[in-house]
């Protein structure tokens, strides 16, 4: 038989003990109670009634909500259970409550072991205590308003399993364990799954003391063996005042899992005591996919143990605020040996005093740190790392007290973004990551930190304090824009050997803000470390690229150095790498295949500083420097400064220093002197005198001091293009021996010194082999400087000079005195006869040699006589007004070549430059002496000067793309335009649009001349539609008037001399003077010369290979394509009308248009031939003037000339002849057609006619020519009485086009070619007022008119044609005065298309009047009927 006590003392009776008992508060206590029909009434009756062996409770839980299950009947001590129970809510029912301020006492008396398990029960202000029990399940419980939920004690070897239930609103804790056994290996595991914890803790002001889930015991209250196992999974922390879970164990293993956990929201008070979350021996966590966010005064994860291992998977901290401690979301201290493994996480808003998100610190032990795939974002700190901490520093300075004695990390896909400092009342240093260890191995890849800011100091910082800490940085991403950070990664050490620092495939970006003097770096080390750079860019703007000298303010030791770099990109840095070198007995410097590069060079930048000095002077130093494959780009003042004794090694091979200007007189705070060389500047440790070189008295030898030197400087297949310096524009030497092999030196320049290489006062030895050195521009500016010394070589060092196999040689004239080579205070030189100075053309070269003897003292101090070399080698151009092709040459010390100065020919100036072309020249050599030059003028817009920092050589330039001979081609890949002398890329020709705009051309102009519409008439018609009306006789006699002109043909024929005739005598670019005023009026000109110019720019290169030869004969096509048309038509004509069983249109009609095409389109066909038979002499040849590059007479040039003897200068004589002849009668049509298309067979078939033939044999032409002599004789008057008439003025008119094409084709010379022009004009003119050839008056008028116009024009253009002949160019006040006559011109010229276009105007504004007042009639007659119809109305 069985007994339960209940807590109140009383006994219970004796009974029969069921396995299940049920209990509801409708129920009643008895004896027998217990059975579902038959429930008891409270539990601890149930408690006393059930079996003792795995005996059930079943609560029922309806109105246990407001009557809950107490502890007794009517009394609330407490219920203990000394049974293996279980207690569960009947789940049929709403929840059962219970409420019971004694709580309950699980306690076990006996040997058995004790088992609880309670399920789906809320205990109200209920606390379960459990003692000694060896298993206690809790499922889908809730505890509400305890101090202590759940408390165990005196367990061992027990498990705690809480399934779905939660805690709300408890006390002290909610699940509290104390151990106390000290059994062999004792154990506890502790699982908790689907649980909340919300409003714990913060009952009243009071948190919790301890945690919701606390393990604790006293130090030694428990074996070392122990273990303890908290598995925690889908936990739901929320809005608690205290640690999640808390464990101190000292001396226990604890292994924890923690899967799906959220952690949010909770805090701690300000002024409470913070306990360590986990105190353990060793520790083992894994933390997967938990969230920890917005926790105030609260870690995540804290642990200190001696030994841990931890590891997080695809967990999030978020928002965590740790203002007085460090590690906002995780703190690990470890005593011997600590493992932290971190995957795909996410640490963002974490903040604390130091270490933002992470602080992890060994005093005596081993951290292993492995981050992969993690983000770091908006973490923030007051000092030392923003986001990571490592070592536990108590200040900025490197000590070895608070270090962690060994780091291993591993970082692998991390980033880290937008951390920054916390701003406090007291500067602090804080770095977005800081490592301070005695020893470790950094292995970091893939990896990225980006735009933190905002006060931090440094992005990493590895600080090592005293062992060997290795790093290597690979594919990373160190970015900070904007950024006021004065590092961004440091490397630092106290000792030497600290390790190494391997950096690949990684980039430093940092925009760093100036601010004051402070010196920014984007990556710092400290020397004590052995450093390699592969494949790294660094671009730091305002800032320090690569700082590498010693960051402890300690005693400097001796160390080794070892700095390697090598396919590395310095770019927009302030300065790219400074060195600075205290003690270092061995010292290893190597840069290859890298790139130091900018943009915009500031005054104050500069690449490469180098310093070592020895502060003790105990032991020498050796030196190795070297640069391969190296290319400065605008990078300069690249300082070497070597002061320690020991032997000095400088290599630099096939390096390139480009655009580089050094401005600023002090380089930096590490240099004592001033280096102002443009590329390089090397200072060498002073060399040792070997040998006095005293002179005899009374003798003349050639002795001077020698030196023993320990600095070797090695240049070789080096260039230096473009710099520009203070002191030097490329190289400053002094001391050591210096050799320069196959080195290249091009326009360097200097404000001081020497322009390319200034050896300095010392006693350094320099040896050229090899080498180069060019002038070929003038002085630059740079930086408010003036760099106008342009010496080759000024050495003002006492050493020895040898210079073999260098040329030195200046392409730039200048009428001052130009220094080449300077040697003052000079020892023995030596230039071999394969060493070769050479001055610009038109340059004579002068030699000054003022050696002399100078007095001193030797080495033992006796007094000695010292050789002192002094030689100065410049150029002197030619005076003002002369040349010269030769330039002065002189090789070795002796042999010189003299310069003979020729006066400057017509068409060349030899003022500023030796010799250049005048606009619109072009000279070669003359035939009879090729050292002068002749000049010959160019096609208009082919030639022009050459710009003013052309080479000295160079005399001849063209326009644009032009190029060759005269300029008579394009370049390669270009190709000429039909309209102009621009030459266009190939690619951009090949349009199509030409043919098609020229096919509606002709097709236009054809139709024209078939048709011949009336076109004034026309509008006259429209305009005075009203001159039916009585009283407008004189319009009607106008209108006669204007419709017999136009169908003369007179105007047509005046209209289109003066277009053809102006476009010849116009000078210069045609573009320029219309399309930039009236654009339309060169579309009009064009139109009259049967060109297509309007469309210039789409259609002007309508192929590719197009040449100056194709083009003329291209653009006098377009009258062929016309004649063709003629016929086509013609023919389809005839055909139609056959068809139509009609007679076939006129041949006469047809005959006449074409003889009329020929005659409008006779310029077209001729200036082209006459054209391409313009040569010229060229030494004994002659060329084609509009295209150089041929040489005369070639195959189709005979075509050419047969074309011009058999049509262009007979066609004339046939119009005089023929049109007597046709007007006689004497010849037909089509005979008369024969000899327009071939003159000059006609000519003569008509001369053996007229000889061999009587007057009484010849017959008369019976056919009907009345169009074709109304094209040839219309508008001229006829014979009539004592008159002759005007029949073969047309003969005139053509012979006019002909001189003036011939003057515009053969004279080259274009004033004397207006001036025959203006003379043609002029007789033309006269001519025409004497003749009068027209039968019309206001048609003579009209031609007087359009003939003195273009006499104006020739003398308008006579004026800017004198200014090209003489290769003057249109500038000052005279300007105005042409662009005047210009625009007289482009009036002139519009004047015709203008007045037709007012005439269409007005045409069409008088038709709209006509409309208005057809519309009012009616409506005026309508008003006026309305009007008269209302009186008969009312009438």
């Amino acid at each position: 038989m069985n007994y339960m006590w209940a807590q109140d003392g009383r006994a219970a009776s004796p009974a029969p003990s069921p396995a299940k008992i049920f209990v509801s508060i409708s129920g009643s206590d008895s004896e027998r109670c217990g059975h579902q029909t038959n429930p008891c009434k409270s539990i601890a009756q149930a408690i006393h009634r059930v079996n003792v062996n795995n005996g059930r409770i079943y609560l029922n839980g309806t109105g246990t909500e407001r009557e809950p299950f107490n502890c007794s009947s009517g009394t609330q001590h407490g219920i203990e259970v000394q049974k293996n129970v279980s207690i569960e809510g009947i789940t049929l029912t709403p929840n059962v409550h219970i409420s019971c301020f004694g709580g309950f006492l699980f306690r076990r008396t006996t040997e058995r072991e004790l088992s609880i398990s309670l399920s789906d029960i809320v205990f109200q202000q209920t606390p379960l205590t459990f003692e000694g029990c060896i298993f206690v399940q809790l499922s889908r419980c809730s505890f509400r308003n305890a101090s202590t939920a759940v408390y165990m004690r005196n367990i061992s070897n027990t498990k705690l399993n809480i399934q779905s239930s939660s805690f709300l609103d408890n006390g002290v804790s909610c699940v509290r364990i104390f151990l106390t056994s000290k059994t062999h290996r004792p154990f506890l595991r502790v699982n908790i799954s689907g649980t909340t914890f919300q409003r714990n803790g913060c009952i009243g002001n009071h948190s919790m003391k301890v945690g919701a889930v606390t393990i604790e015991s006293a130090v030694n209250a428990i074996s070392r063996d122990a273990l303890v196992e908290i598995i925690c999974s889908e936990a739901n922390y929320t809005r608690n005042c205290g640690h999640f879970v808390r464990i101190k164990l000292p001396n226990v293993i604890v292994k924890g899992v923690f899967v799906d956990v959220t952690l949010a929201r909770n805090e701690v008070g300000r002024h409470q005591k913070r306990s360590r979350i986990v105190e353990t021996r060793k520790c083992y966590a894994k933390f997967t996919n938990v969230g920890c966010n917005s926790k105030r005064l609260l870690r995540c994860i804290e642990i200190k143990c001696d030994e841990s291992d931890i590891e997080i998977q695809n967990s999030s901290f978020y928002d965590q605020h740790i203002p007085y401690e460090r590690g906002a979301a995780l703190s690990l201290e470890a005593t011997s040996h600590a493992v932290l493994h971190v995957f795909d996480s996410q640490f963002k808003n974490n903040k604390a005093i130091a270490g933002g998100a992470l602080y992890l610190h060994s005093e005596k032990g081993t951290i292993e740190m492995l981050l992969s795939r993690v983000n770091f974002t908006e973490c923030a700190a007051e000092k030392y790392g923003c986001t990571m901490l490592i070592g536990s520093p108590k200040s900025p300075r490197i000590t070895n007290r608070t270090a962690t004695f060994k780091l291993i990390a591993n970082f692998n896909d991390i980033h880290v973004n937008n951390c920054s400092a916390i701003k406090a009342s007291k500067r602090r240093t804080c770095n977005v990551f800081h490592f301070l260890v005695f020893s470790g191995n950094f292995t970091i890849s893939d990896s990225s930190w980006t735009n933190n800011r905002n006060g931090t100091d440094a992005t990493f910082v590895v600080g090592n304090t005293g062992g060997k800490t290795d790093i290597t940085i690979t594919k990373c991403f160190f970015v900070d824009s904007s950024a006021r950070i004065n590092w961004s990664v440091i490397f630092a050490a106290l000792n030497t050997h600290a390790g190494s620092v391997l950096i690949e495939d990684t980039t430093f970006s940092n925009q760093h803000k100036n601010i004051g003097d402070e010196e920014n770096h984007a990556l710092l080390i400290t020397p004590e470390f052995k450093m390699k750079l592969s494949n790294v860019v660094i671009s730091s703007r305002n800032a320090i690229g690569l700082g590498i000298f010693r960051f402890a303010k300690t005693k400097p030791k001796d160390n080794k150095v070892n700095i390697d770099i090598t396919k590395s990109t310095f770019l927009n840095s302030a300065q790219d790498i400074v060195v600075n070198l205290i003690n270092a007995i061995d010292i290893k410097f190597t840069i290859t295949n890298s790139i130091f590069a900018t943009k915009n060079a500031g005054p104050k930048d500069f690449g490469i500083s180098f310093t070592e000095k020895n502060v003790t002077m105990r032991n020498t130093s050796s030196t190795s420097i070297r640069l391969e494959n190296v290319t400065f780009l605008s990078r300069p003042c690249n300082v070497f400064d070597q002061l320690s004794p020991g032997l000095k090694t400088i290599q630099i091979r096939n390096s390139t220093f480009k655009d580089a200007v050094c401005s600023h007189r002090q380089l930096s705070r590490y240099h004592h002197y001033f280096a102002g060389a443009g590329s390089v500047a090397i200072l060498s440790p002073p060399d040792i005198l070997n040998k006095s070189g005293c002179v005899p008295k009374n003798t003349n030898e050639n002795v001077h001091p020698l030196w023993n030197y320990k600095s070797t400087v090695i240049f070789q297949d080096s260039t230096f293009e473009g710099n520009a310096g203070l002191n030097a524009g490329a190289v400053i030497l002094i001391n050591g021996n210096v050799t320069f092999n196959r080195c290249k030196f091009e326009n360097n320049f200097a404000n001081k010194s020497s322009g390319h290489v200034y050896a300095a006062y010392g006693t350094g030895r320099i040896h050229f082999k090899d080498c180069s050195f060019l002038r070929t521009i003038k002085r630059p500016a740079a930086n408010g400087v003036l760099f106008e010394k342009y010496a080759f070589l000024k050495s003002e060092s006492g050493g020895p000079l040898v210079i073999e196999n260098t040329t030195v040689v200046s392409n730039l004239t200048g009428r001052n005195r130009s220094p080449m080579v300077l040697i003052s205070n000079g020892g023995y030189v030596h230039i071999d006869d394969k060493s070769s100075m050479k001055c610009s053309a038109g340059s004579k070269l002068l030699f000054e040699n003022t050696t002399h003897f100078q007095y001193g003292y030797a080495i033992d101090g006796s007094s000695c006589r010292f050789n002192v070399t002094v030689l100065d080698y410049s150029c002197m151009s030619c005076s003002p007004g002369f040349y010269s092709l030769q330039r002065g040459v002189m090789r070795g010390l002796n042999s010189r070549l003299f310069v003979h100065c020729h006066t400057c020919p017509f068409g060349a100036t030899c003022i500023e430059k030796n010799v250049v072309a005048r606009p619109n020249f072009w000279g070669y050599p003359n035939s009879n002496n090729s050292d002068e030059l002749t000049f010959y003028p160019c096609p208009e817009g082919y030639c022009q000067s050459p710009p003013g920092r052309s080479d000295a050589r160079q005399y001849n330039h063209c326009v644009g793309n032009r190029s060759g001979f005269l300029c008579g081609k394009c370049a390669p890949e270009y190709s000429e335009t039909l309209f102009s002398t621009e030459c266009r890329k190939k690619n951009q020709c090949n349009n199509h649009v030409f043919w098609i705009i020229t096919i509606l051309y002709t097709t236009a102009m054809a139709v024209y001349l078939l048709t011949k519409p009336p076109i004034l008439s026309f509008l006259w018609k429209q305009i005075f539609w009203f001159k039916k009306r009585h009283g407008y006789t004189a319009i009607d006699r106008l209108e006669g008037t204007m419709e017999e002109n136009s169908e003369s043909g007179g105007y047509l024929k005046i209209v289109f001399y003066f277009y053809q005739a102006a476009e010849l005598l116009m000078v210069g670019s045609a573009e320029h003077l219309f399309l930039n005023k009236i654009p339309f009026v060169l579309s009009i000109i064009e139109v009259f010369n049967f060109q297509v110019r309007a469309l210039q720019r789409p259609i002007g290169c309508p192929f590719a290979g197009l040449t100056a030869v194709t083009k003329d004969v291209l653009l006098s096509g377009t009258i062929f394509p016309i004649l063709a048309e003629l016929v086509t038509i013609y023919c389809l004509h005839f055909a139609f009308n056959k068809i139509r069983r009609k007679e076939g249109p006129s041949v006469i009609h047809f005959i006449a248009v074409i003889v009329e095409l020929l005659l409008l389109g006779y310029e077209r066909l001729a200036e082209s031939s006459l054209n391409l038979m313009h040569c010229f002499p060229v030494r004994k040849e002659k060329r084609l003037f509009v295209d150089a590059e041929i040489v005369c007479w070639q195959w189709w040039q005979y075509v050419l000339l047969t074309y011009i003897t058999v049509f262009v200068v007979p066609f004339i004589l046939v119009l005089y002849v023929g049109s007597s002849k046709l007007y006689d009668a004497s010849t037909s049509a089509k005979e008369f057609l024969g000899a327009y298309i071939l003159p000059l067979p006609f000519l003569m078939y008509w001369s053996l006619r007229k000889v061999v033939l009587t007057r009484s044999n010849t017959s008369r032409v019976t056919q009907n020519n009345k169009d074709l002599l109304e094209v040839l004789h219309g508008p001229f008057r006829h014979p009539k009485d004592n008159d002759n008439g005007r029949l073969y003025w047309e003969s005139v008119l053509i012979g006019r086009r002909l001189v003036l094409l011939y003057c515009h084709a053969f004279i080259a010379d274009s004033m004397f070619r207006l001036i025959c022009m203006s003379v043609a004009c002029i007789v033309i003119m006269l001519h025409h007022v004497i003749k009068s050839p027209f039968k019309d008056c206001i048609a003579n008028r009209s031609e007087t008119a359009s003939l003195l116009i273009l006499t104006v024009m020739a003398v308008i253009n006579l004026s800017k044609a004198t200014l090209m002949s003489f290769g003057i160019t249109i500038d000052g006040p005279a300007t105005s005065y042409l662009e005047v006559l210009d625009w007289f011109q482009v009036c002139v010229l519009a004047f015709v298309p203008s007045m037709l276009a007012v005439f269409l105007v007005v045409a069409v504004l008088s038709q709209l009047g006509r409309l208005v007042l057809f519309f009012s009639k009616p409506i005026f007659r309508f008003a006026i009927q309305k009007e008269s119809f209302t009186p008969l109305a009312f009438s």
